[in-house]
């Protein structure tokens, strides 16, 4: 912040008082001399030839605009605070009124100033009237003397709290009764750095940069009688947590000036019997300072039927200053508050480009960044608000202090684990978080099936650059993610695809229960299905679907009450994959029973054949881990071609003859996996191949191969 000039400045202006009423109470000392009244008063006396008028005092000017004074009003209030100022003044003080005890200026001095003769003096008491606005405001008090009996108005004398010297100092202080609701705070945050359309910025600020101007304006062109109230300018800052929206409100103070008082609204909603007198110190003391009051989630004290409501509503409406109101939860706002709101400006969670721009706000030229940190990466990857965005790189940096107090580095795992450490998606109560080991050499596919999944890979991690850098994500409105469709018989890999492919672009993977998602109760799947997508959104979840037929079925002709609940419950799980940035995968063994509006959604479909012989042969060998004791004698190419299980019925053979071999403290042989695999088909009512001939299973019904 720049130095204020010496005339700018708060002592300067004092000095100016002091000087202009040490003058005034010398020409009351010369008058009395001579037994003469003055020759007028020092309004009217004292042009360019003398001192220059209270108005031109920087520190009197705020006030004579904002309480609508004129130049007498100042010479009371100069009268009422030079004691206060400057000790000899009350000296003056005591000399002109004839008592050692009357330091400060009694109303008949005040008179005697002012006006020089006694019709304009009887006239001028009405100046000191508790309705006149030096007085309601609070800025000067009028306090019966103590070296009177009497009660009478003249008698009484000119007094100011502590408050109205820190104004006149160029300090802000508030009632001592009001500090306990809120706070002035001062920041050296600009527009620039609130991360919102720029079109919208200069439409807020160009709306109350010239409200002072405004309300003088409104005064000298008759606005003021036609408006008698609510000349005010009410903001209503509006979106979820951590947006902007109290950043918005501190830049907006900055780049117009002025202080910002932050209104601690659960507090105030609690104060019962002090809210009316609270407010209303409030309110006053922010007009006198030209403050912007700042009510944050003011949801507690203008929501509906909140208590008080009718209070605060009358004194927003008297109040003529700028008042900022924010909240997550602008429809638990009471309805009386649109026709107070003159502006609206709603904050969203930012887009990768504005989460690209907020992270290198957050990390400055000089900070120690590795030269692995791809921001756009981050951007990308986390779907974190602004304030979220500011605690990983806090907590990113702490951590790199912990690791190396002399020499920090930020490094993308460093940044990636604090990003991760501030995402809050609780998906448990509908759907499963699943993790795996594997990876991509672990798959046993068809070279073309694998070629397409690297392809959804690729795709997933080139997504940034595509939509944001190359422009895409202008042009497309929806279907800014990714529908992925695995269909084929059951257990062969589908599921474990998706595993591997969340691992690979390490992202979290969460199966979708589908019982608790569908509802018996109208509307609350809607609901469910509303909610899986709003928090895997917070952070960017791979969202599985298996058995996607149980969900996405055809929609059918209406016939009754369940039907149409049925296709709508459709029709909005459509339109979420639609809308949803990340990645759905949908498995089934049905395709031809999913519902063609769905089919037209997906972008990459991979059909899973059956298994043949030899990649039977390798899913056998695979599944079996280097460290488990392995017989010499296995024979795996014989067991793909003699079992024809898909590798979900391998895998489980295998277990059932490691545990069988692990009981008898042998190795596993051959005999055991050809005694598993014969049980495994068994219990699927498969036949097993033996030399090329199928031999029929006891008890099934028939020899051949059923595979679901």
């Amino acid at each position: 912040m720049s130095l204020r000039s010496p005339a700018e400045r708060p002592a300067a202006g004092v000095i100016q008082i002091l000087e202009c009423v040490e003058r005034a109470l010398h020409d009351v000392e010369l008058a009395r001399l001579a037994d003469v009244p003055p020759k007028t008063s020092p309004v009217e006396c004292w042009g360019d030839t003398a001192l220059p008028p209270l108005r031109s005092v920087p520190a009197l000017e705020r006030i004579l605009h904002q309480l609508s004074l004129d130049e007498e009003d100042l010479w009371i209030l100069g009268l009422a605070v030079a004691p206060y100022l400057q000790p000899a003044m009350a000296t003056r003080f005591q000399v002109l009124q004839g008592s050692a005890i009357a330091d400060r200026c009694s109303v008949a001095l005040a008179l005697e100033v002012l006006y020089g003769d006694v019709l304009a003096r009887l006239d001028g008491q009405r100046r000191f009237a508790e309705e006149q606005p030096l007085f309601r405001s609070g800025l000067v008090t009028l306090e019966i003397s103590p070296h009177v009996r009497g009660d009478a108005l003249i008698e009484r004398v000119l007094c100011v709290p502590q408050r109205t010297v820190d104004l006149l100092m160029g300090r802000i202080r508030l009632d001592s009764e009001v500090r306990r609701f809120c706070a002035i705070e001062e920041t050296k945050v600009t527009l620039d750095r609130v991360i919102a359309p720029a079109a919208r910025k200069v439409e807020l600020l160009a709306l109350v940069k010239h409200h002072d101007r405004f309300r003088e304006t409104s005064r000298r062109l008759g606005f003021d009688k036609a408006i008698p109230y609510g000349r005010g300018v009410t903001l209503l800052f509006a979106g979820p947590s951590g947006t902007g929206k109290t950043l918005c409100a501190r830049a907006l103070a900055h780049d117009l000036g002025r202080p910002l008082v932050r209104v601690y609204s659960d507090k105030l909603s609690a104060a019962g019997e002090a809210l009316e007198p609270t407010i209303h110190s409030l309110l006053r003391d922010a007009s006198l300072f030209g403050a912007v009051v700042f009510f944050d989630e003011c949801e507690s004290l203008f929501g509906k039927r909140a208590p008080g409501l009718g209070i605060l509503l009358t004194e927003l409406e008297r109040h003529e200053g700028i008042v900022v109101l924010a909240t997550c939860a602008p429809q638990s706002l009471d309805g009386a508050m649109d026709r107070r709101i003159v502006f609206r400006m709603d904050f969203e969670v930012p887009e990768p480009l504005d989460r690209e721009q907020i992270w290198e706000l957050h990390l400055p030229p000089e900070a120690p960044v590795a030269a692995d940190v791809d921001i756009g990466l981050l951007a990308n990857l986390y779907d974190l608000t602004g304030a979220s965005i500011k605690n990983a790189v806090v907590v990113a940096l702490n951590k790199a202090i912990d690791a190396n107090p002399e020499s920090p580095l930020l490094t993308m795992p460093l940044l990636r684990a604090s990003a991760e450490a501030q995402l809050k998606c609780n998906l448990e109560d509908y759907a499963q978080r699943i993790r795996s080991p594997l990876g991509f050499s672990d798959l046993i596919l068809p070279e073309a099936e694998r070629a397409k999944l690297l392809e959804i890979r690729d795709a997933c991690e080139n997504r940034e650059l595509v939509l944001n850098k190359w422009g895409f994500g202008r042009r497309l409105t929806t279907g800014r993610g990714f529908g992925v469709l695995f269909d084929g018989p059951p257990g062969t890999g589908k599921t474990l695809c998706a595993e591997i492919l969340a691992r690979e672009l390490d992202r979290p993977l969460y199966r979708v229960h589908v019982p608790n998602v569908v509802s018996k109760w109208v509307g609350e799947t809607e609901k469910n299905i509303a909610e899986i997508f709003s928090r895997a959104r917070v952070t960017q979840a791979i969202l599985l679907f298996d058995e996607a037929d149980s969900l996405f079925g055809k929609r059918t002709e209406v016939k009754s009450a369940n039907d149409r609940f049925a296709n709508q419950e459709v029709n909005l799980l459509l339109q979420e994959i639609e809308r949803y940035d990340g990645v759905v995968i949908l498995t089934t063994n049905l395709f031809g029973s999913l519902d063609d509006a769905l089919k037209r959604r997906i972008q990459y479909r991979i059909t899973f054949p059956f298994p043949g012989p030899t990649e039977r042969a390798r899913i056998w060998e695979s599944l079996i881990p280097s460290t488990a004791p392995v017989a010499t004698d296995i024979d795996y190419s014989r067991l793909g071609r003699q079992f024809e299980l898909a590798g979900g019925n391998i895998k489980n053979a295998i277990v059932r003859a490691a545990y069988r071999s692990c009981s008898k403290s042998v190795p596993i042989s051959m005999a055991q996996l050809l005694e598993a695999g014969r049980l495994e088909c068994e219990s699927m009512g498969l036949a097993v191949r033996e030399g090329g001939v199928d031999r029929p299973l006891r008890g099934a019904p028939s020899t051949g191969r059923e595979r679901g």
